[in-house]
């Protein structure tokens, strides 16, 4: 990403925010982030304008910023016009994740008028309104600090994890038909219990229908250990051919093994996995790939010691309601899942785990992408020449739906997987952190972050995102048109 744009939203009683003064919050973050190419829009220094022209402008510069400013007081929340043409299109961006907001407490508010505001205050651990810092020197420059060091952190966060806006990061998309159904997770995360799948209810939407599951989860971590029985009764995946799992210890598969040398099951819903042998790849681009992006480097040598089944396409609705009780109205049966949280995903693992007593999950960074290139060195994995992408995948150029396509339609990569550029982004396991020097051996990704994995790129992208190393992020809890998954299983010993 290269501009960062902000929208500046408050009351013109409290001008003294956003103009030239000892409170003049606004002109000192603009001139502490001018090095940053950080542009700060509000509307003080404009002449007065006819009003339909006025609401055009604040329209168009609210649809062009990344993040919304917000400076929250009496008067702001009281303001016909902020609530009229501005907070509606902010709160609507800002729910479908393609707008970050930054939200401060300028004066004192009465707690019922702040509305769906209420907990967005940006410091949370500083409730005081700024009003409060600003008799004293100290104080007052104690807190500017604390919020352009907020500020910082969420465009840093935003650049690193590849948003909506950034070129090599998932693009977060309004709804546009009836496949494109939410899939939220339980909001109690109280109960440290998996989710039970057979309580699955169906809620109203004016959209589309959304999935509820039933009970919660501690925290949304992948399955250590395998099960030891199945929960449901339903008979675990069947491989194909009778033989055991070998471990291979191939230094570096390539892509002429072919899928029809490769072993195959198909599990209780349908799903079909190859098993990816083990072996080790150069993972992210060379410096020498002039499409590449900053966070695709260093290239590194990764080694995954062990096989795993992967998905050979997306989970489908097809697969899903063969777990829970959906209802993907009217969309195509073999389109991805789509409007899939990373949380929502890791319950369908669960809860798919649980009927089969195995233990599926999402595969790791390392291990999408290893099973991307399939044995290649290339920007997709088959090859260098973008034209050819129309016949592996569904991006911008071939996409005429303007939304998720039937999984499978087109080539797979060489070692039988499909969809793996294009269509939907995929959730990884992953915290999304930045790469670093050296050989890696079955990496997990950091211990913490604030955003995970998204791999693949999706319908609506062009080809250059669509490469095998390209790297996007988002919050556990995102969901979009375009965010959907695939699921992994560790090959027995």
């Amino acid at each position: 990403m290269a501009t960062v744009h902000m929208f500046v939203s408050y009351s013109h009683e409290d001008r003294e925010w956003v103009q030239d003064g000892p409170h003049g919050l606004i002109p000192w973050l603009a001139h502490q982030l001018r090095r940053e190419d950080v542009k700060i829009w509000h509307d003080h220094a404009l002449r007065q304008m006819p009003g339909e022209e006025y609401k055009k402008l604040i329209h168009s510069e609210i649809d062009r910023a990344e993040f919304a400013v917000l400076l929250i007081s009496q008067d702001f929340v009281a303001s016909d016009f902020i609530g009229e043409h501005e907070l509606p299109r902010i709160r609507e961006r800002a729910e479908r994740d393609e707008l970050g907001l930054i939200t401060i407490l300028v004066d004192y508010v009465c707690d019922e008028d702040l509305g769906w505001l209420a907990d967005r205050q940006m410091l949370p651990g500083k409730p005081t309104p700024l009003i409060e810092y600003t008799d004293s020197t100290v104080a007052w420059k104690r807190v500017r600090k604390d919020i352009l060091e907020a500020i910082r952190n969420r465009i840093r966060a935003l650049r690193e994890s590849a948003s909506a806006a950034q070129p090599n990061a998932p693009a977060a998309g309004r709804a546009t038909n009836p496949a494109d159904v939410d899939f939220p997770v339980p909001s109690s995360p109280s109960v440290a219990a998996p989710p039970a799948c057979a309580d699955v209810a169906v809620a109203d939407s004016p959209v589309a229908p959304s999935i509820s599951i039933g009970a919660s989860l501690n925290e949304p971590t992948i399955p250590a250990k395998p099960r030891s029985s199945s929960t449901s009764g339903a008979a675990p995946p069947q491989r194909a051919g009778s033989s055991p799992v070998e471990k291979r210890d191939a230094p570096f598969p390539s892509a002429s093994i072919q899928p029809a040398h490769l072993e195959t099951i198909t599990n209780s819903i349908g799903m079909k996995m190859v098993l990816i042998p083990a072996g080790q790849f150069l993972m992210g681009s060379p410096d020498s790939d002039a499409m590449a992006q900053p966070n695709e480097k260093p290239q590194h040598l990764v080694r995954i010691t062990r096989p795993f089944w992967l998905a050979v396409t997306p989970v489908t609705w097809e697969q899903a309601g063969r777990v829970m009780k959906v209802d993907p109205a009217g969309a195509d049966p073999t389109c991805p899942v789509v409007r899939v949280s990373w949380e929502a995903a890791v319950s369908f693992c669960l809860c798919l785990s649980e009927r089969e007593g195995v233990d599926y999950r999402l595969p790791t960074e390392a291990q999408w992408e290893y099973a991307c290139r399939a044995g290649s060195t290339t920007k997709w994995s088959f090859g260098d020449d973008e034209s050819d992408l129309v016949h592996y995948g569904w991006y911008s150029v071939n996409a005429r739906l303007k939304s998720p396509y039937p999984v499978g339609q087109k080539k797979p990569n060489a070692w039988g997987l499909f969809d793996m550029h294009g269509n939907v982004w995929e959730w990884c396991s992953d915290w999304y952190g930045v790469y670093v020097e050296g050989a890696l051996t079955d990496p997990t990704g950091p211990d913490i972050g604030s955003y995970r994995v998204l791999r693949g790129g999706s319908w609506e992208i062009d080809a250059a995102i669509c490469r095998s190393a390209v790297r996007g992020g988002n919050a556990p809890s995102a969901r979009t048109i375009n965010y959907g998954f695939r699921l992994a299983l560790i090959a027995a010993e």
